[in-house]
């Protein structure tokens, strides 16, 4: 039996790591607020480096959850109708039905990604602009990912290395 629908994030691997580095941030933070010793040499002799500290340990933790915390949190769901995004499965919600796609594509920035635009074909607008527009889902670029979404789309993905495209039609077929 196929399976009908997924949930998933669209770049759990760096999501994860965005965690880590908050959570090392932060406790390291609470480490020298907490650790007397260093307290009292902040607060005694170096306020000023105390001040710098707590806006760049906090500040920066803080700046980063917010920025990143709508493209690494949102939860995608693909189904037959089509993919929908949502910043934690509520907010923000845009959804893109399979007739929709104006176009699908593949590239590689920091990692292997997909993106769906619902009204505009990508090639004619920078890459650096991508990212500002509104009806653009993103999503990390995986084989499973790939062939369930294949299921479902009629167009191919634009894009997509000869090679890779081999790969995933070899594996498909055996």
């Amino acid at each position: 039996m196929k399976q009908r629908k997924i949930h998933i994030l669209p770049f759990p691997v760096m999501a994860t790591i965005i965690l880590i580095v908050i959570a090392f941030m932060s406790s390291f933070y609470l480490f020298t607020v907490i650790y007397e010793p260093i307290r009292n040499a902040f607060l005694t002799e170096h306020i000023f480096l105390f001040v710098i500290w707590t806006l760049c340990a906090c500040g920066l933790s803080f700046l980063i959850l917010v920025m990143l915390a709508k493209p690494m949190f949102s939860i995608i769901q693909i189904d037959e109708n089509g993919i929908t995004r949502a910043f934690l499965g509520r907010f923000w919600k845009l959804h893109i039905s399979w007739e929709e796609i104006a176009e699908a594509r593949y590239y590689v920035r920091v990692s292997e990604q997909m993106i769906f635009s619902k009204t505009q074909k990508l090639g004619g607008i920078p890459i650096l602009k991508w990212h500002k527009l509104k009806d653009v889902i993103f999503m990390g670029f995986s084989k499973r990912r790939y062939n369930f979404i294949k299921q479902y789309m009629q167009q191919s993905i634009v894009g997509i290395p000869k090679k890779l495209n081999e790969r995933l039609n070899k594996t498909d077929k055996e």
